[in-house]
């Protein structure tokens, strides 16, 4: 915002920014410092501050998009985060039934799904490094006393 050119877009948009946040600095503050009186909640529902929300966007749209380390269209980032919106609502499964007559679903019903408690999972799975346990093995030689003889075998072989 320091400079005036009217031609500069960066500045331009910093002003308008300023202005807005400036203008609506009263709705900027969490409901609990507005005053307002808010309708006791349900039952079954609980008033949470907004960091309980930031949290979940992070952990439900912000991780699952940067897991992977990809970048995004916006209108793909927008169509993932409905998707997984839906999702942690339980409402997915409807949504794509409203939307394929349920033929997805019925066609997968015939499957079995077998599931594995992690003790049945294998240990190493892929590449993996088949000597990452010697090299974090214990070399007792190291720790015992040192003589000359010792000091060669360990500056020629360990390290």
């Amino acid at each position: 915002m320091e400079t005036t050119d009217e031609k500069d877009k960066r500045s331009q948009k910093a002003r308008q920014l300023y202005h807005y946040l400036n203008n609506n600095k009263d709705g900027l503050l969490p409901y609990q410092k507005q005053g307002r009186k808010i309708p006791e909640p349900r039952e079954g529902i609980l008033y949470k501050n907004m960091g309980v929300q930031e949290s979940q966007n992070c952990t439900v749209i912000t991780m699952r998009m940067k897991h992977r380390r990809m970048r995004w269209s916006a209108k793909g980032a927008n169509n993932l985060a409905k998707v997984l919106c839906c999702k942690e609502n339980k409402e997915l499964c409807s949504t794509i039934e409203r939307y394929t007559d349920g033929l997805i679903f019925h066609a997968r019903m015939n499957e079995v799904i077998e599931t594995l408690s992690a003790a049945k999972i294998p240990k190493k799975e892929g590449k993996g490094n088949p000597y990452v346990d010697i090299i974090r093995g214990h070399v007792s030689l190291l720790d015992a006393a040192t003589s000359a003889s010792r000091k060669i075998f360990r500056d020629a072989f360990i390290r």
